[in-house]
Parts: C-alpha cells; sequence; structure tokens
C-alpha cells in the first residue's frame, strides 16, 4: 500500500465490511470463564499445601493465568471486547485493579501514549526504563547495575519481564509524559 492518505478510508471500509473490526463480546466472556475457572485450582494448591516445590510450581502456573488476564486488560484498554464502551471499562477495571493489583486507568493512559507515539523517546512512556536503554545515549546515562543490565539486555528481556507486573504496581504515575508538542526522538 502507498502512503497515499485517500487510500485509507477505503481499506476501513474493506476491513469494516468482513466483520475484522467487529467486537467479539461472546468470545472473551468465555476467556473470561476459562480464566476464572484457571484461577480456582490455582487457589486450591496455594492454600493447601507448604511444599516448596508444589508452591513454586503453583507460581508458574499463577504467571500462565495473570498473563491470560492482562490479555483481557489490554483488549478492553482498546474496546475490543464490548460495542458499549463503560462495560469494556469495568471489565478492565475488574480485571487489572481487582485481579491484579495495577491502575487501569493510568495503564491506558500511558498505554495510548505509546500508541499515539510509538518509540518517540520525549512521549512513549514504553521507552524510559531505569534498565533498558532504546539509544546509544540511554545505556550510556546508565551506572551500576543498569548499566550491566543494560549492556546484555537482549539476553536479559524476556527475564526482566516477568517483574513487569511488580514495576506496575510500584511505580508512580507517569505524570511526565504528556502530548505537549515536544518533539520525538525516534529510537530507530
Amino acid at each position: 500500500m502507498t502512503s497515499n492518505s485517500s487510500e485509507y478510508p477505503d481499506l476501513r471500509r474493506l476491513i469494516n465490511s468482513n466483520g475484522l473490526l467487529k467486537n467479539q463480546s461472546t468470545h472473551y466472556l468465555f476467556r473470561m470463564a476459562v480464566n476464572l475457572c484457571l484461577l480456582v485450582p490455582a487457589l486450591v494448591v496455594l492454600a493447601s499445601t507448604e511444599n516448596s516445590l508444589v508452591l513454586l510450581l503453583d507460581a508458574a502456573y499463577w504467571a500462565f493465568v495473570f498473563t491470560q488476564t492482562a490479555f483481557i486488560v489490554h483488549d478492553a484498554g482498546h474496546y475490543q471486547i464490548f460495542s458499549v464502551h463503560w462495560k469494556n471499562e469495568f471489565t478492565g477495571i475488574i480485571h487489572a485493579n481487582l485481579l491484579l493489583g495495577f491502575s487501569y486507568a493510568r495503564w491506558v493512559k500511558t498505554h495510548n501514549l505509546h500508541h499515539g507515539h510509538p518509540n518517540c523517546l520525549a512521549v512513549d512512556p514504553d521507552t524510559d526504563f531505569s534498565v533498558l536503554a532504546f539509544t546509544e545515549t540511554q545505556a550510556r546515562a546508565k551506572r551500576g547495575l543498569a548499566r550491566w543490565i543494560t549492556r546484555y539486555q537482549a539476553f536479559l528481556f524476556f527475564p526482566l519481564l516477568t517483574m513487569e507486573a511488580i514495576n506496575l504496581a510500584l511505580t508512580g504515575d507517569y505524570t511526565n509524559y504528556s502530548e505537549n508538542g515536544r518533539p520525538c526522538q525516534s529510537s530507530w
């Protein structure tokens, strides 16, 4: 597809006419029910054993269930689940705030900033990490353990990702990010 912006409306009509952007409420309700059913055995194991190995395996299982729950949060934030916005908001709040322990409102705000300006260092909150670098300048500014992690970030990315839930629960609001016209310095 060329960069001709007049082609976008035609593409959008084609996508809509084929139902590709239609909300799939039944699918998501099924997924939420499955997630709830997956949560029950995790709770039973947690409450019924003190065996460290079993608890370690249960923790891995919880990680899987919570990841599935986070996908629901993501899709609710994009209004993909229901055609009525408040139902998506309610679903997102229940799944993020209640089940996963982080602020749905804050996540939507930062995620929308990310989608509005992907990889713009001045605006995209997903390019500002204490232990990751997206440019040589960011990498050189790191000190101590953060600098070592940055040096090996390609290998450490997935282990670090396992701690993102803790990061979401502990970090403050991203008030330093706004769409105030600051120039975008692309990290690519």
